[in-house]
């Protein structure tokens, strides 16, 4: 298991992203299937809210 902070760039590059194969989006796969483990605490937390507040608007 590998342990991250993944960067709010990374979501949201992931996120946007049209490309399938690109970096940030398997990242998100490792982490949805239990390879990549999150480490995260309430000010990631809040600034992954705060970007994804920002990218809504």
């Amino acid at each position: 298991m590998i342990y991250a902070v993944l960067d709010t760039n990374v979501l949201v590059s992931a996120h946007i992203s049209r490309n399938p194969h690109a970096a940030t989006i398997k990242v998100i796969s490792f982490m949805l299937k239990g390879i990549i483990t999150p480490i995260y605490n309430e000010e990631i937390l809040c600034e992954y809210h705060e970007d994804h507040r920002r990218s809504a608007q």
